[in-house]
């Protein structure tokens, strides 16, 4: 459901319920959400090279390689910034947690930026890879949100979503891949023994 500019991915269930990629866990696991955003001329079938920030506790917050020009922000009620380096033309995609009051800074952890506790024992990590940026929401306990929400600028775009994946054109171009700017891609969840289910609404 897209409405008033908001992203909503949703989860059923706890238990079992992106690839590219949102997951999450049974009562005791740990799980991962990852909408991997994708540039206009990228695919999910490329070999990824990992672009990993430092090992520091301040992460680098800027990344720029040959799909993405990308900022993450400095506390998690920001956006996050993602400019298409390959194609001039497409505008600027920000991302933000909408329906959230937390404030927090981030941290680096094996190798991804962490903002901690942004929902009830609820993370979100980030980790930059050669096709764009990779998301993973991590449910720590049993007693976590089944909904997630996000600001999009859709209004710079048309878009089309169609089985789970969001594809934004250039304004007057909608469904022509010639002007297709960013693709966000399904989601799906898994829990801390490894199993994996795409039963995720976007």
């Amino acid at each position: 459901e897209i409405a008033d500019d908001e992203l909503s991915i949703s989860t059923s269930t706890p238990v079992i319920q992106e690839s590219t990629d949102l997951s999450t866990s049974t009562p005791t696991g740990e799980a991962t959400t990852i909408p991997e955003v994708l540039s206009e001329s990228s695919s999910v079938d490329e070999l990824v090279t990992e672009i990993v920030p430092k090992e520091t506790t301040t992460p680098e917050l800027e990344y720029t390689n040959s799909i993405v020009d990308l900022s993450l922000p400095q506390n998690i009620s920001e956006d996050i910034l993602i400019n298409s380096v390959k194609n001039i033309e497409a505008l600027p995609l920000r991302l933000s947690f909408a329906r959230t009051t937390a404030t927090s800074t981030p941290t680096l952890r094996n190798e991804y930026v962490v903002y901690e506790n942004i929902f009830a024992n609820t993370d979100v990590e980030y980790k930059i890879t050669e096709t764009g940026l990779k998301e993973n929401i991590l449910l720590k306990t049993s007693d976590h949100p089944s909904e997630f929400f996000y600001n999009i600028n859709l209004e710079n775009y048309d878009y089309v979503l169609t089985n789970n994946i969001l594809r934004l054109y250039k304004k007057g171009h909608q469904g022509n891949d010639l002007f297709l700017q960013y693709t966000i891609s399904a989601p799906y969840m898994s829990d801390s023994t490894g199993k994996r289910s795409t039963d995720i609404a976007l």
